[in-house]
């Protein structure tokens, strides 16, 4: 697994910084939030397309609870519409973003130390907490329900479209997550 204490994945990270949950860690003060955890890699070359758009709303919330320094580590950066002023007004207001490869994150009681290649060097940074931004995969039924109902699923384990949101087996339409 990936998580720990203070290295979390969005969802858990997005517990913490509920509203209705009260006071946020007294040290929450440094952030990262690391993009394409599990894709955007020779063993899974594929974007999820929605994890860009969930981390600039994460950061949203966590900058109307506090104003903690953040910081974003991406391979590239993928929006739609209004995601490209939010991630510009984002860096004008300090978050910075860092295009970098090669992350290695190590938790300690105090926090993450995260290092990364980025510029042409190996750099290292310590944040009180590290957001995963975790890749979508197929759910294992798919394969189950592929064997049921006859359709064909892609190299990756999604469901293989004939035509958009449809399969190739008549009747049976497909739509969300499996694809």
């Amino acid at each position: 697994g990936f998580t720990g204490k203070r290295v979390l994945r969005s969802l858990e990270y997005d517990a913490i910084i509920d509203q209705r949950n009260g006071e946020l860690p007294p040290d929450f003060n440094k952030v990262a939030f690391v993009m394409c955890v599990g894709s955007r890699c020779e063993e899974y070359p594929l974007c999820s397309s929605v994890c860009c758009s969930y981390t600039l709303r994460e950061i949203k919330w966590t900058l109307q609870r506090s104003n903690p320094e953040i910081t974003v580590f991406y391979n590239d950066l993928r929006f739609f519409g209004q995601e490209f002023h939010l991630e510009r007004f984002y860096r004008n207001a300090g978050v910075r973003f860092v295009r970098a490869n090669s992350r290695y994150f190590d938790e300690d009681e105090e926090g993450v130390t995260l290092r990364y290649f980025s510029g042409g060097g190996l750099k290292e940074e310590r944040f009180n907490y590290v957001v995963l931004a975790v890749a979508l995969r197929p759910n294992p039924l798919i394969a189950s329900l592929s064997k049921l109902f006859g359709f064909t699923l892609n190299e990756y384990g999604f469901v293989k479209e004939k035509e958009p949101l449809t399969t190739d087996v008549e009747g049976i339409y497909v739509c969300g997550g499996a694809l």
